[in-house]
């Protein structure tokens, strides 16, 4: 049997704070209501429409979905 994992973070309120990254990406960081952490690499391009979005909309909201990636124990 093959399995993939995906996720969907949605998020809403104040933007996370973006870390560039190399091959114009961005790094965000979020925390779950779990206190997970969750770390996404986004396009730097489609990053910035989000900050635009959420600057230009008082009730804005946001999603980051793909791959599960490797889990860090920190």
């Amino acid at each position: 049997m093959e399995a993939k994992s995906e996720v969907t973070i949605k998020f809403s309120g104040e933007l996370p704070t973006a870390t560039p990254l190399e091959n114009k990406k961005v790094a965000i960081e979020f925390t779950d209501q779990n206190g997970i952490v969750f770390t996404a690499q986004v396009n730097a391009k489609s990053w910035r429409k989000a900050e635009t979005s959420a600057s230009e909309f008082a009730d804005w909201a946001g999603a980051v979905s793909g791959k599960l990636g490797v889990r860090f124990v920190g």
